[in-house]
């Protein structure tokens, strides 16, 4: 696939989101993401400094490959990253009074065999997801991917492992410790596929004697219409969401018998 069309395939938005990503985190992420082993095929061409940081994380997504025509097994494929900023900016915070989200999504593995949570090692994303872990200015929280049928539309939770404890006395609450990053995802299909992420990610603050405070709530609230193979990148002050769907290639004869 040559460049040009991996570059439509990141949609509308996603050029300008992605340069505003590279721009955030400057030009040490080129050695971060250099160390990842990449096709030859794809390295980037000389450029800016934020084209760069583009297209060095394009090709350690290791997502662009040839496709050919073949028949849809009526499920696809979907995958999340989300990254929170290091240090994000104060105000781009939620003031201390507005409402609490209400995430109803599922948990990968409460679906049955509507929603198959996928391994790791089936994963697209984990060479940006490492990169981003290992940069001094973001954190990975959440890498997941799932496959399920063709029109269902149950949201999918988005919840980190990681924890915040933290007093917030102006919303009423002591000592609690809630996820640092919680949210759905929701899918729903016409000629397209519309993505929604609703997200919100906890920072705690401290006092000048290192002492739990409050906390500052960052909420990424967005929808976007892509179609089947498209990389999104959700971009918001504190944090950032990349999103790809794909439809499963149905199992020819010869590769479900080799699977018996």
């Amino acid at each position: 696939m040559s460049v040009e069309k991996a570059n439509a395939g990141l949609g509308a938005g996603g050029w300008g989101a992605l340069t505003k990503c590279a721009a955030r985190l400057g030009a040490s992420v080129r050695a971060e993401l250099r160390q990842l082993p990449v096709s030859r095929k794809f390295a980037p061409a000389p450029s800016p400094q934020p084209r760069l940081f583009f297209w060095v994380l394009l090709t350690a997504l290791s997502l662009f490959t040839v496709t050919h025509a073949q028949a849809q097994s009526g499920r696809i494929q979907v995958e999340v990253l989300v990254f929170a900023y290091n240090n994000p900016e104060t105000g781009s915070a939620l003031a201390p009074g507005d409402s609490e989200p209400n995430y109803s999504g599922m948990l990968l593995g409460d679906g049955g065999a509507l929603y198959s949570s996928l391994p790791p090692e089936a994963l697209k994303l984990g060479g940006a997801n490492g990169a981003l872990a290992r940069h001094a200015r973001t954190r990975a929280l959440v890498h997941v991917g799932w496959q399920q049928d063709a029109g269902s539309t149950r949201a999918v939770r988005l919840r980190g492992r990681e924890s915040i404890r933290s007093s917030d006395p102006e919303r009423g609450t002591l000592a609690t410790e809630l996820p640092e990053l919680d949210g759905d995802i929701s899918l729903r299909f016409g000629r397209g596929v519309e993505a929604h992420v609703d997200a919100l990610l906890r920072v705690a603050t401290r006092d000048s004697a290192g002492r739990p405070a409050g906390e500052q709530r960052f909420r990424l609230n967005s929808k976007r219409i892509m179609s089947y193979g498209e990389l999104h990148y959700l971009d918001h002050p504190a944090l950032g969401v990349i999103v790809r769907v794909d439809q499963v290639e149905a199992e020819t004869p010869a590769e479900a018998q080799a699977l018996q």
